[in-house]
């Protein structure tokens, strides 16, 4: 599964393969730490069962929003290529389609080099 994050300023990339369950706030103990305004520590979860993906709420203080609607806490949603969804005011994350692997490979190896050296 290959991830966009944004926490309002530039774009993070990703992948998990094989990991069921990502989480995703602002706390390090996160898959993904997110330092957006509005982000809470752990904010959400994104099961994969059977190839697809869901978004978990975990009771996030500002919320999680799919299409710009509020999603319902600890209440399982699909979650595909089509939907953005948007934690706290600005951070967005994005499932990416998987057509081009070599380029997102080269996007999560980019994100982990700029990540190291901050």
């Amino acid at each position: 599964m290959y991830l966009k994050v944004n926490d309002g300023q530039r774009d993070y990339y990703y992948n998990f393969d094989n990991k069921p369950i990502v989480k995703i706030g602002r706390a390090s103990s996160n898959d993904i730490s997110l330092n957006a305004e509005g982000v809470s520590r752990n904010h959400i979860e994104i099961h994969t069962e059977n190839g697809e993906h869901f978004i978990i709420d975990q009771g996030a203080t500002n919320g999680t929003f799919i299409n710009e609607e509020r999603i319902e806490s600890n209440k399982k949603v699909p979650f595909n290529t089509f939907f953005t969804v948007q934690l706290g005011f600005y951070g967005k994350i994005f499932l990416i389609d998987e057509a081009n692997t070599t380029t997102l490979d080269l996007l999560v190896k980019q994100t982990k080099e700029e990540l190291q050296n901050s």
